[in-house]
């Protein structure tokens, strides 16, 4: 099977994945906190872990220990982005903040040169300007009285630095498993690395202790249930990624990953249409030209990247 199917799996599990986060935020932080989002997010994988041992079959600790380091830090980048796309995404709308991640094409690239040797031609690098260029005029917020002004720094800050650890993450990955590490292994590994990060920021960051025992203890099955189906959604993504990452360049599959936008776009329509309790995408023609015009200008960037 074709890996680009896989690269397109894990941007449609993604896709539901930000608009389940973006609920969980709006719906229920406001009193329980990111902080218990993120610590759900990071300690979920623990229960993936003995599963992926029985599937495999193998002992993980059989790979070396560089690339067991390897990717137990992949793991920790991927959930250090996670963590900054949380931050960001509790105060922007979702397809903005996704969109943003049409950067990560252009970080991996130059990630993909440093540590696995890829090349840049020139078109290529007139793909990442077009890219750039697309991810800037969603950094504009246009408002109804016609008011352009660029969007809080704080935010574009966060949503940058999401897309960069991410794709950082990615190349790390795949930097450890080319080590001859079995593909279960290496995801066995990378999601210690969630684990290990969800643990850190349990014991260490008192708001989010605070934000999850909180949950626990107010034991909403609700609440509980959106973050399971949340959580199980992210696995499916990380894991349709991760296998993509081993069939085809770094850089590849994140141009296919940047369809993100497109996908949580078309959802966020379809909810705002059907469900509007559920999400809320400005959709007045003025911001329905300003965001499906940045998206169309970093697509064809990220298209111009590999000539297609």
């Amino acid at each position: 099977m074709s890996w680009t199917i896989f690269a397109l799996l894990g941007a449609f599990f993604w896709a539901l994945v930000h608009h389940l986060d973006k609920l969980l935020l709006t719906k229920f932080a406001v009193r329980y906190g990111v902080g218990s989002i993120v610590i759900f997010s990071s300690l979920f994988p623990a229960f993936v872990l003995p599963l992926l041992v029985w599937v495999s079959g193998t002992d993980p600790r059989t790979i070396s220990t560089a690339a067991t380091l390897i990717l137990i830090g992949a793991g920790i980048l991927g959930a250090i982005a996670t963590l900054c796309y949380f931050h960001a995404l509790e105060q922007e709308e979702t397809t903005i903040v996704v969109s943003t991640y049409q950067l990560s094409p252009v970080f991996g690239y130059v990630l993909g040169l440093l540590f696995l040797n890829e090349q840049l031609v020139t078109l290529q690098i007139i793909g990442a300007a077009i890219t750039i260029l697309g991810v800037t005029i969603l950094s504009f917020e246009i408002h109804e009285e016609k008011r352009i002004r660029l969007r809080a720094n704080k935010v574009l800050t966060l949503m940058i630095t999401a897309a960069f650890i991410y794709a950082l993450g990615d190349v790390v990955y795949k930097w450890g498993a080319l080590d001859q590490v079995p593909y279960l292994i290496a995801m066995f590994w990378v999601f210690a690395g969630y684990v290990i990060f969800g643990l850190a920021a349990l014991i260490m960051v008192k708001d989010y202790r605070s934000n999850f025992v909180s949950v626990l203890q107010n034991r909403s099955r609700l609440i509980l249930s959106l973050n399971l189906l949340n959580e199980c959604l992210q696995t499916a993504g990380v894991m349709f990624t991760a296998y993509a990452l081993l069939l085809a360049p770094v850089a590849l599959v994140l141009v296919i990953d940047s369809y993100q936008p497109v996908l949580v776009f078309a959802l966020g329509i379809l909810l705002t249409i059907i469900a509007p309790s559920l999400a809320s995408e400005k959709l007045s023609r003025r911001h329905f030209l300003h965001k499906t015009t940045a998206i169309s200008i970093a697509v064809l960037g990220t298209l111009l990247m590999h000539g297609l």
